[in-house]
């Protein structure tokens, strides 16, 4: 049975093999060669480019009003779940959050369970923060995280990137992200036919996200600990053994322990054995995401 992981093959292309060189030819699983059109959320009728609006270049937004120094401050949302609306909502306790979020649509739901399962990120808010500008009208992010790397970064969710460009939209987004930028704040645009197009790492991280609640014994974590500490990385499936001796759902302690940030492994490649785990990303960075109140000078 073909690999799923990148192969060496002697090279056909008359320069590399005259040289004895080599390409690298990746064989992709077999989920990946479906139509795109199998993973695409909604109908044709709600993929924005279809928008007149958007497809008249001359509607595009190439310059934005200056809404005066803005603050941004953390709040606390309340729950939304409603069922009279056209986009669905949804609600589920976060690990990292150690409550319970609510957002709206398939997007954010990708984009939450992107955030409780990757490593990268330290904490997280959905809704928790809102913009207010000099000149009137407030904005709320649809998420706000702690990430290992980047420190504070909160953004905006939507299914394509045409959304961004849109000229009812663009102004906010630019404000939005000229009054981050000022505060010390990263503003991530996130696209939601990209998430799911990632058709690997969405199964991987849904499979992750299903089991982070899989009780995991003390000493499996102390296992995993002097395992990863002695030789730096390991197979997943010595991670395996360490973690839960003899228990079929091994598997389920080591989601648990990614979502916990006790390991890290790539989640853009299939999950087998062979997999290489190595420790969580170093946290880089400190902040109370929900007690924030940063402004940009006046």
């Amino acid at each position: 049975m073909p690999s799923t992981q990148h192969d060496s093959h002697p090279a056909t292309d008359g320069d590399k093999a005259a040289e004895g060189g080599h390409v690298t030819v990746r064989i992709p699983p077999l989920v990946e060669c479906l139509h795109p059109r199998v993973w695409q959320i909604g109908g044709k009728n709600r993929i924005h480019p279809l928008h007149r609006d958007v497809v008249e270049q001359a509607t595009l937004v190439t310059a934005s009003p200056d809404w005066g120094y803005g603050t941004l401050k953390s709040v606390d949302q309340p729950l939304r779940v409603t069922f009279h609306e056209r986009a669905g909502t949804f609600a589920d306790f976060s690990r990292k959050a150690g409550r319970t979020v609510s957002g709206r649509g398939p997007h954010e739901q990708a984009n939450f369970e992107e955030m409780e399962v990757d490593p990268v990120w330290v904490n997280l808010a959905l809704e928790g923060a809102v913009i207010s500008w000099e000149a009137g009208g407030t904005y709320t992010p649809d998420f706000i995280g702690l990430h290992v790397d980047d420190g504070v970064v909160t953004g905006e969710v939507k299914a394509d990137m045409s959304y961004f460009v849109d000229r009812n939209y663009a102004p906010i987004v630019a404000n939005a992200e000229r009054t981050c930028a000022a505060v010390g704040i990263t503003f991530k645009k996130v696209v939601g036919t990209k998430l799911h197009g990632q058709v690997v790492r969405r199964q991987n991280v849904r499979r992750a996200f299903i089991d982070r609640f899989t009780h995991v014994p003390p000493s499996g974590v102390d296992a995993v600990a002097n395992l990863l500490a002695a030789h730096g990385t390991a197979p997943l499936g010595r991670v395996e053994e360490v973690v839960a001796p003899g228990r079929a759902n091994a598997r389920g302690v080591v989601h648990a322990l990614l979502c916990a940030r006790g390991l890290s492994f790539d989640l853009n490649l299939p999950v087998t054995a062979d997999t290489i785990v190595g420790p969580a990303p170093v946290q880089r960075h400190s902040a109370d995401i929900r007690a924030l109140e940063l402004s940009e000078a006046a």
